[in-house]
Parts: structure tokens; C-alpha cells; sequence
């Protein structure tokens, strides 16, 4: 869609004086103009599918894609394109802000404006002189008298232009979905944004006997600031000062504090070139450590943030819940303005108030201990643990559901029964800008104990308090032995196959690489059993290990033999 404004000149004419005379000679000319350049990203996206069988017109199955957008908008001129406003995409919609108020907004629309000046001037001045003779005659002699004229012209030319140029980009909100199959339809809308990243927290599902479920879904970022987008302070470039031996505060106005800006494990360079991490923030002071975890001591100057703590991730959810009825209206239909802990309140009269059939919750942590293994020993008790991926790394701790009674009525359906007789969200708005947890009635269904520094799960138990591990080998790239009902520290498997992946050449999970290394035992490839290799102890030698069965960690500082 393309739009101008009518072109705007005005010119500034000289006086009357100056055009009889001729000696000042002026022309300005100004001129404005504005465009508006409005595209979308329809283009390609897909509208619709059908399955059909062979030599038939009827399809199968099938999907729709419907997208919010204006028919008729009565801010928008019909008359500037074909066709008048229809499909000019809508998109305000209702989205719920991190700290649980409720509004419409307008998302998914980026605005390019450009301002062009231009201008032009010529200034010309000619001085001169006319000469002129006059004569006349005393008697016989000629008398001859020079006659200057002086002579000047001035004109100045002034030419100036404003160009204004609008580009709006709008990408289309997927309103509805529904698919087709069999003869049946199931429909799902969406209802309700993340003001913040734009990830839909509610949709309503209508199943083939029109009964209406919606699912809200929480999203981590709202709980975990480490989880939210790294736009919040990446590329941050700001001054800081020292108020105490390794102790800094950043150089702002009014009540602003450096926890607004800084968050535990924003990785900063300084300005003498050294890298540093943020370690602790707490209201208007935070330290910095070094990449072996020693302290910073007598900075000075600015730093920039290269890698924000804030780790982008703000599609994970920590809570979702199924209901009945539509969360984010009130009783009287009308939207809500605060997601509180209230709202959800179950078992209002006989019906309900909301019908909640099912919920589940995830608790997330990035403080992890490292295994007692490989390099990644912290007996020595300075290290930075954001290199280690002690902390700054956002893995799943737990996963929780809600334990309650369930609404059963005699005089209605089975559909509309078996909603909760109770509820209450484990993560709560406290109306005033903060979240909360709240565990009651919510118990794990599973909780990781130990994670890998490379990220991969190495013991978990359930909610029965059942271990399982695993073993990684191959560089720790590759499980080696997974077990039930043990720990980690009771889980061991060497299978003599990827001594020569590199990695960890000694002190590993369970191995005899130092005996191999030491000359002690060596790896045999003409005798093997499932693999290719085995491992060769000869006479009069010996093959061992020594593993500490609990090692040393940031709260356990001494092994237990």
C-alpha cells in the first residue's frame, strides 16, 4: 500500500522595490513532502491444505491458516489501492506484559522513518562601473566631462526540499487454525500474546462436539530475568566507578540502579581491553571476576556488555493450565486488567468459576555442580563458575503437577465434569511487579540432579525418589551406559572404545585410561567381545582405579571416602 501526502511548496518573493531597481534579486523555493510505503509478509504463506483420494473432488482432511486482518477499517483510505483496505492486516491484539497486567497492544509492525534535507543555494554579486562622455563646445574649444555610472546587481537563489519516507512492515498474526478430518473440524484460536517477544500464552481449542478448552501457558522469562532477551542490556556501554575494593556501581542518574542494567553473568570487556563477568548484582553494586575467577580489582573507566546474562530464552514456559472457560475475561465477558493469584480461584458454586481439568509446572536453575571429574574439580575453591557452566547455563531442574480433587455432577455430561475442586498457580503475580512461588499441592514428577558441563543429563530421580544415570564417553559426545534405580556415583562401564577420542585423558567418570597411559595395561584390538577392542594386563602387571566415590563440590568441600 502507498500513500504521499499533497506536495507542499511556498515561495519567497522579493519586494517591489527591489524587482524596479534591479539591485537585489531574491527566489526562494521550499518544498515538503511525505510517503507512506506499507508491506506485509503474506506473500508465500501458506493459506491452506487438502488431502484428496484419488479421482475425487471431495478432500480428505485438510488444514486452514486464517490471519487477523481488516476488512473494512475506517482509518484507511479505500481509494488508495485496488481493491479499497481489504486484507491490510490487523494487529492489535490482547497480550499480557511481564508483570502480569492485561491490555491490547499492537505487535509484529517495524517502522522505518527517513527524513532527507537537501539544500541549494547560489549567491551572485556583480559590481561595476558605466562610463559615459559628455561634451560641448566654449566658443571653437571643445570641452569633454566623464560621466561614471555605478553599477551593481545582487541575486541570491535558495532552493530547499523535506522528503519524508514512511516504511511499515507488518507481519501477519496467525488468528486461527483448523483442521479437517473425516468429516470432523477442530479449531484452534488464538487469544492472548506475550507483550514481550510475541509467543502466544492462550489458545482455545473447540473439538468436534463444539466444546471450548483453553490453554494458558507461562513463559520462564517472566520468573528467570536470566532466561528473558539479550536486547536488554547486550551492546550496553556505560561508565562505572568503584566504591570499594572490587566492588563497582554504575554511574547513573536519579534512583536508577545497576541491577536494572546489569544482570550475574553478563560477560563485559573493559577499557584497558580485559574481560571480565559480572558474579553479583545486588541493587546498585555488582563485582567482576576474571576468567580463572580472581577477583577485579581498581577498574576504572567503561565497560561494554559482549554477551548479555539475559540467554534468550523466552519461548520456554514454566506453568500451563487447561480450562474450561476463558481466563482472561471476567464474569461479566469483560477482559481482565491483572493476572493475580486470584483469578484462578476453582470451585465458585457448583459449576466452577474457570474449570480447570489440568495444569503443570517446571522449575528451571542455572546453579549446577560440575561432576567430580576431568578438569572440572572446584576443590581448589576460585573459579569462574560461568566458564565452567556452573551458572549461566538455564537447564530444567524439575517438573511439577498439581495434586487435587476433581468436580463430579450427576445432572450434567461427563464432558463437563472433572475440572478441579481447587487451585492455585505455583507461580503467582504479587500485583506488585514481582512473581513468587507458591508449592503447596504441587509435587515433582521428576528432578535432574546432575548435569553434564557439555549439557547432557547424567541423574535424575522421580517423585518415588528412583535414580537414574547415565555414563557419556567418546569426548563426552556419546551415552555409554544408561542405568535404573542408581546414582551417578554407583553407575560405572568402560568398554576399552574410545580411548582415542580426545577429551578427558584422565581422573574420568570410570575408566582405566592411567593405567593404559602409564604403560601398566594397553589396549588390545585381536581380542574383543562386542566392540572392537579390549584391554590387555599382562602377566605380572596390574590394571586399577581410584575413584572418590562423593568428590569435593562448592558446599561439600571434602570427600567422603
Amino acid at each position: 500500500i502507498v500513500d504521499q501526502t499533497i506536495l507542499e511548496a511556498k515561495e519567497d518573493k522579493q519586494g517591489a522595490l527591489g524587482s524596479l531597481l534591479n539591485v537585489y534579486l531574491r527566489k526562494h523555493f521550499t518544498a515538503s513532502q511525505g510517503y507512506t510505503i506499507h508491506l506485509n509478509d503474506m506473500n508465500g504463506k501458506q493459506k491452506a491444505q487438502w488431502v484428496y483420494a484419488e479421482g475425487q473432488d471431495t478432500y480428505i482432511s485438510g488444514v486452514r491458516y486464517l490471519y487477523d486482518n481488516f476488512e473494512t477499517p475506517s482509518n484507511f483510505s479505500a481509494s488508495a489501492v485496488p481493491g479499497g483496505s481489504k486484507g491490510r492486516l490487523n494487529n492489535e491484539v490482547v497480550v499480557v506484559r511481564p508483570y502480569g497486567s492485561v491490555g491490547r497492544e499492537t505487535i509484529g509492525v517495524e517502522v522505518d522513518i527517513v527524513n532527507d534535507f537537501r539544500e541549494n543555494r547560489t549567491d551572485t554579486e556583480i559590481p561595476g562601473v558605466n562610463a559615459n562622455l559628455a561634451t560641448f563646445f566654449v566658443g571653437v574649444i571643445p570641452g569633454i566631462v566623464p560621466i561614471p555610472l555605478l553599477d551593481y546587481t545582487k541575486s541570491e537563489d535558495l532552493f530547499r526540499s523535506v522528503s519524508t519516507t514512511k516504511v511499515i512492515n507488518t507481519f501477519g498474526i496467525l488468528k486461527e487454525t483448523i483442521a479437517y478430518d473425516a468429516g470432523a473440524s477442530v479449531s484452534t484460536r488464538n487469544l492472548a500474546w506475550d507483550s514481550s517477544t510475541g509467543e502466544v500464552l492462550l489458545t482455545e481449542t473447540v473439538d468436534e462436539f463444539h466444546d471450548k478448552y483453553y490453554t494458558f501457558n507461562y513463559p520462564a522469562h517472566w520468573y528467570y530475568k536470566g532466561m528473558a532477551q539479550a536486547s536488554r542490556n547486550i551492546n550496553l556501554q556505560i561508565s562505572f566507578s568503584e566504591i570499594s575494593s572490587g566492588t563497582y556501581a554504575l554511574n547513573l542518574p536519579g534512583t536508577f540502579l545497576s541491577s536494572d542494567y546489569l544482570i550475574a553473568g553478563d560477560e563485559v570487556i573493559l577499557d584497558n581491553n580485559q574481560f571480565g563477568w559480572v558474579s553479583f548484582v545486588n541493587g546498585d553494586q555488582f563485582n567482576l571476576i576474571d576468567k580463572n575467577g580472581v577477583a577485579i580489582n581498581g577498574a576504572i573507566g567503561k565497560l561494554r556488555v559482549i554477551r548479555s546474562g539475559h540467554r534468550n530464552l523466552q519461548s520456554a514456559g514454566i506453568m500451563n493450565i487447561t480450562l474450561m472457560r476463558n481466563p482472561l475475561l471476567n464474569a461479566n465477558g469483560d477482559l481482565i486488567s491483572q493476572l493475580g493469584p486470584d483469578i484462578f480461584a476453582a470451585g465458585q458454586g457448583d459449576w466452577g468459576r474457570w474449570r480447570i481439568i489440568n495444569s503443570g509446572a517446571v522449575d528451571y536453575s542455572d546453579e549446577w555442580e560440575p561432576p567430580c571429574e576431568c578438569e572440572h574439580n572446584v576443590s581448589s575453591g576460585v573459579f569462574n563458575p560461568f566458564v565452567m557452566n556452573m551458572r549461566g547455563v538455564w537447564r530444567t531442574k524439575s517438573s511439577r503437577t498439581y495434586l487435587t480433587g476433581r468436580n463430579s455432577q450427576n445432572n450434567v455430561t461427563p464432558r463437563q465434569q472433572g475440572f478441579f475442586t481447587s487451585f492455585s498457580p505455583m507461580y503467582q503475580n504479587t500485583n506488585s511487579g514481582n512473581w513468587m512461588k507458591a508449592l503447596n499441592n504441587w509435587t515433582f514428577v521428576a528432578e535432574v540432579s546432575i548435569y553434564s558441563p557439555y549439557g547432557f543429563e547424567l541423574e535424575n530421580k522421580d517423585a518415588l525418589n528412583r535414580h537414574s544415570a547415565a555414563q557419556y564417553g567418546y569426548n563426552n559426545t556419546f551415552p555409554m551406559a544408561v542405568g535404573a534405580n542408581t546414582k551417578y556415583s554407583e553407575l560405572g562401564f568402560d568398554g576399552f572404545e574410545d580411548y582415542g577420542f580426545g577429551g578427558c585423558d584422565r581422573d574420568g567418570h570410570f575408566d582405566f585410561k592411567n593405567s593404559v597411559n602409564s604403560g601398566r595395561a594397553e589396549i588390545d584390538s585381536a581380542e574383543f567381545h562386542t566392540g572392537r577392542h579390549s584391554i590387555m594386563v599382562k602377566p605380572g602387571r596390574k590394571a586399577s582405579m581410584y575413584k572418590k566415590i562423593d568428590c569435593p563440590t562448592t558446599n561439600n568441600p571434602l570427600p567422603k571416602k
